[in-house]
């Protein structure tokens, strides 16, 4: 019984601490020259949309012209789409003149945000709340009608 207490006890003063996620200090570099750089937490407050991927993956293709359609349809209502990949900067640039998109890159050449995300293939899409919740995940291509749900829900 002593446990027991000891354990509700336990429960309570955890639950009492303020909401902080893993992925709350994670930052990331945008491709073009001149941008800033983005810290998750400082988008709280809208919906983000983070795009795992990179330059030689087959799937990450087919999947960028549907991540780019989200991004222009949700924009206005609050979305952030960050596309993330682990590759050095001159290796996106090369990718988007041959597959211009507009969509802004990032990079995470110290996988900090992959291993936060427990990013280990790509495509990989994470859906984050406005609170830091993380709301859904999409591993592989291509998106299902569940995601863009809860994206639509979480937007509201």
């Amino acid at each position: 019984m002593p446990r027991l207490r000891f354990f509700i006890y336990l429960l309570i003063a955890v639950s009492t601490l303020g909401c902080s996620h893993r992925w709350d200090n994670l930052s990331v570099k945008p491709v073009e020259a001149g941008k800033k750089e983005v810290v998750l937490k400082d988008l709280r407050g809208k919906v983000l949309l983070l795009d795992f991927w990179a330059t030689w993956c087959g799937p990450c293709r087919r999947l960028a012209p549907d991540v780019e359609k989200l991004n222009e349809t949700y924009a206005k209502d609050g979305l952030v789409v960050l596309a993330i990949t682990d590759e050095a900067p001159y290796l996106v640039e090369g990718y988007k003149t041959t597959f211009p998109h507009n969509i802004p890159y990032y990079t995470d050449e110290e996988q900090n945000a992959f291993r936060a995300f427990d990013v280990t293939g790509v495509p990989t899409l994470i859906l984050i709340g406005k609170n830091g919740d993380l709301i859904a995940r999409c591993d592989g291509y291509p998106i299902p009608a569940d995601f863009v749900e809860k994206l639509e829900n979480a937007l509201k």
